[in-house]
């Protein structure tokens, strides 16, 4: 992550407005697709070779700072590959 935003929060919240200006769901559902689609991308980028889809996923979950510290220690205790990259739109 960069020491400073490569936007502002009024830009990011200018491309925002106007992203918005085009769906047709709800914006909350908008935002979970967008957040959906670069979470599939980049799980492309490290294993290209499986075809990801996450479409069918109907649950969020949501955790709290200590409950989020042990989801994240126990994925990474049983699964010890970390993909990471920077979301200027969720910055």
């Amino acid at each position: 992550m960069p020491e400073e935003a490569p936007i502002t929060k009024n830009e990011r919240n200018a491309e925002n407005t106007y992203r918005h200006s085009f769906i047709t769901c709800s914006i909350p559902e908008f935002k979970r697709r967008l957040m959906l689609k670069k979470f599939i991308d980049m799980m492309q980028k490290k294993e290209h070779r499986i075809k990801w889809d996450f479409g069918d996923r109907v649950y969020l979950e949501r955790h709290n700072r200590n409950t989020l510290q042990q989801v994240v220690y126990k994925a990474l205790l049983f699964d010890p590959h970390v993909i990471q990259k920077y979301d200027k739109d969720s910055d």
